[in-house]
């Protein structure tokens, strides 16, 4: 007797946390905002190790304009 009665306890203990890990997964997953794109979270790595996403901005080609002391 005592060792069905052990085992329906154990079966609805653990059907409870079951039912509580449900429910926080719910909650959690209701005011999760938006995750940010890929392209954004790799933007944040490259950023991080120091790079940019954007290539490096050209110079224009041509006559290289001589440095001036004045207007």
């Amino acid at each position: 007797m005592h060792a069905q009665f052990i085992e329906e306890l154990a079966r609805q203990h653990i059907a409870d946390l079951h039912a509580a890990a449900d429910q926080r997964r719910r909650a959690h997953h209701s005011q999760a905002a938006p995750r940010p794109s890929l392209r954004t979270r790799l933007g944040w790595l490259l950023v991080r190790w120091g790079q940019r996403l954007a290539p490096t901005p050209r110079i224009a080609a041509g006559r290289p304009r001589p440095a001036t002391m004045g207007p």
